[in-house]
């Protein structure tokens, strides 16, 4: 079998996780003799390729602002002008299809296809190549990508985003299959109408980090160590966790809230944490956080696709409070250990930190109960899943020929 994925960015270019997770499944799909190509936006204006651990990765000169999200420095005025261009992009259709016709792959499978619109669709239909898309953000939906408006998570979608995404909702119909890393993501876009002809399947996205010695310190001895780690942004409810730290004894807690975002919403935060025992260190290597840290809270305010971050703490046996909303409710349900609260209920989250604040040893039992990664997220059940999701495409068909070459050639002009 040949696959070719499609996606925003792949390493070195990376913007956030969902590139590594790329990354991940091109290499095991490579270990597991499954021939592999990826391609993605290139960053220096130049087309150009490189083997990464056997998989082809083509980097291709196909938006003028090349990954203007990985520039820190952008303004609102360039995002905006790079989102749109994205989304009318008329320069990825000859170069993809040049890569189409070399590695002449069995399947596409794309992620994130910001900055390489849905028009990519059309150009492996064009080849007769059947797709499979997975749904790692709201993109599709949401001009926004977060579907949270007015510190509020979106119940659907609003009349203004199912105005702007018409394009991509139509363009929906094109993929065989259509993937949710979790069942609420996959749900949201088949109510609005999206990938009618779709086999739809859950495939949470797991993770190769292994599980490490979980520290045997019994009780926790002095101040709870208390820990968020991720992008410092509104909907990651990092407010919301620094307001329920408010409500506890300064003296028996310390935070860490590691991580980093715009540099004037980062300010803010330290304005609002001022006078609490909370420490902001910027990024921090992994292993250094988690051995710094008794508990993680995972305050997420808008509806998360899924939560890797709970494998992750999972991984080094550290007990977490996670919001009870989205996919990151649906996979946090599946750990022991961890306490979900209602980021609707604000008073719930300090209920849960004072808890184990007052109970040291209820902490020590729930560190002990944290057992091996649930099935559904080991690597193995990651490509079991897509191995047979793939194979299911195939024996069914694909449902329109090939178009022809002067069709092709009206989907991708000549710029």
């Amino acid at each position: 079998m040949r696959v070719l994925i499609l996606n925003l960015g792949y390493p070195p270019n990376t913007i956030g996780g969902a590139e590594l997770l790329v990354q991940l499944l091109a290499r095991e799909f490579v270990r597991r003799g499954i021939r592999t190509s990826v391609v993605s936006l290139s960053q220096n204006k130049t087309d150009w390729q490189y083997n990464d651990e056997g998989v082809r990765a083509y980097f291709i000169n196909a938006h003028p602002m090349g990954i203007a999200l990985l520039n820190p420095q952008r303004t609102a005025l360039q995002k905006l002008l790079w989102h749109a261009l994205g989304e009318a992009n008329i320069w990825v259709a000859r170069k993809l299809d040049a890569i189409l016709k070399k590695e002449r792959p069995d399947i596409v499978h794309s992620h994130s296809l910001l900055g390489l619109s849905v028009g990519a669709w059309r150009v492996a239909e064009a080849r007769g190549v059947p797709i499979v898309h997975t749904l790692q953000d709201y993109q599709l939906l949401c001009p926004r990508g977060t579907m949270f408006r007015r510190g509020q998570p979106c119940a659907q979608q609003c009349h203004a985003c199912a105005l702007l995404t018409l394009r991509r909702r139509r363009a929906s119909a094109i993929p065989a299959a259509v993937v949710g890393i979790s069942n609420f993501i996959l749900q949201a876009h088949l109510a609005c109408g999206y990938f009618p002809a779709a086999i739809p399947a859950v495939i949470p996205n797991s993770s190769t980090r292994p599980r490490v010695t979980v520290r045997s310190d019994g009780a926790s001895v002095g101040p709870l160590r208390i820990g968020f780690i991720g992008r410092l942004h509104p909907i990651k409810g990092i407010e919301l966790l620094i307001e329920a730290l408010k409500r506890l004894p300064r003296e028996r807690y310390i935070a860490k809230i590691a991580g980093s975002g715009n540099a004037d919403y980062e300010a803010r935060l330290k304005r609002v944490a001022s006078n609490l025992p909370i420490d902001f260190p910027g990024w921090v290597r992994h292993g250094q956080f988690y051995d710094q840290i008794d508990v993680l809270v995972v305050p997420s305010v808008y509806n998360e696709p899924q939560g890797l971050v709970l494998l992750e703490a999972a991984s080094f046996g550290v007990p977490t409070i996670y919001a009870n909303r989205g996919g990151l409710g649906e996979m946090g349900a599946e750990f022991a250990g961890f306490l979900p609260f209602d980021p609707a209920v604000p008073e719930s989250l300090s209920d849960k930190l004072r808890y184990l604040i007052d109970t040291p040893s209820a902490l020590a039992r729930l560190k002990a109960s944290i057992g091996p990664t649930p099935e559904p997220y080991k690597i193995d059940a990651l490509f079991g899943s897509y191995s047979q999701l793939y194979e299911q495409v195939l024996r069914a068909g694909i449902t329109a020929p090939p178009l022809h070459r002067d069709t092709l050639s009206r989907l991708t002009p000549n710029v």
